[in-house]
């Protein structure tokens, strides 16, 4: 009969054996993980050919995406080291981006004014602005928000609308908002997110009739007229026309059966699906 204390190793041994295994394992997994294969990938490319803006930034983002903070942060700063004067509001942007991520926006903030060269970077502005919201200065973010508004004459994203609008609907600037959203859909035509946008503040100023003209005018643009039809409906039954609203409801799931199979698979789609069999009732 064995000794307890063989008996006692021999548990150890296969314990610890397991352990080791487990940890094999998943270093397989993560060495064989796509964001782990990015990252061998990028080093590589920097032992390479050396240190490089383009490299650390695209790393750091690879950081960010897992939420490795500490990682990001500090190709950032490599990045910041090497960078060319006109290279640095890219890498202050990214900065930013990720100190607002954290709920540090003082430091975002320092990021940011540390770039002599704004002028012609709207996107700063707009960082800037969103840091000095999170610091509660209200009119400096209008500020910013505006001069990233009215300096650019690129393409300007519906996100950085969405924080200036945003801000005004915030402060009880309800038209404003809407005079600032019609001035981007002019300025760098249709677009369906800053045009719900649109539709939201005309329902908020309690012009109905103006809202349901601008689905209208998108239904008659777009291929697709189930979402119209389907968001239509829904701003006419939270107006109390459930019988106008029914009938679109109808309309707009006949209009999806049309779609082709790949497309009814999307999430969104399924989502509207479900909405309106609970909208049409169980046996629509």
């Amino acid at each position: 009969m064995p000794s307890v204390r063989l008996v006692s190793a021999h548990r150890s041994f296969r314990i610890s054996a397991a352990a080791l295994l487990f940890v094999l394992a998943l270093s397989v997994v993560h060495a064989h993980d796509p964001a782990s294969m990015q990252l061998a990938r990028l080093g590589k490319l920097i032992k390479e050919q050396g240190p490089s803006v383009s490299i650390y930034l695209k790393r750091s983002a690879v950081y960010r995406s897992n939420r490795w903070w500490a990682e990001a942060l500090a190709d950032l700063d490599r990045a910041a080291s090497i960078a060319e004067p006109e290279r640095q509001p890219v890498v202050a942007a990214r900065r930013a981006e990720v100190l607002l991520e954290l709920g540090r926006p003082k430091e975002a903030l320092e990021s940011l004014e540390q770039v002599a060269v704004k002028s012609c970077s709207p996107e700063l502005f707009v960082l800037e602005g969103r840091a000095l919201e999170a610091l509660g200065q209200m009119e400096a973010a209008l500020t910013a928000y505006r001069r990233a508004f009215t300096t650019t004459k690129a393409r300007f994203y519906p996100a950085w609308i969405d924080h200036y609008s945003s801000l005004l609907i915030r402060m009880g600037q309800i038209a404003q908002a809407l005079n600032v959203t019609d001035a981007a859909l002019q300025r760098w035509g249709i677009n369906s997110v800053l045009l719900q946008r649109a539709v939201e503040l005309e329902v908020h100023l309690g012009r109905l009739q103006d809202a349901l003209a601008r689905i209208d005018r998108m239904q008659h643009r777009s291929q697709r007229k189930d979402t119209w039809l389907f968001r239509k409906a829904e701003l006419l039954l939270s107006a109390g026309y459930e019988d106008d609203a029914q009938r679109l409801y109808l309309q707009a799931k006949d209009a999806l059966r049309q779609l082709p199979e790949y497309m009814r698979k999307r999430p969104q789609v399924r989502e509207m699906e479900a909405v309106l069999k609970q909208r049409l009732g169980a046996n629509s």
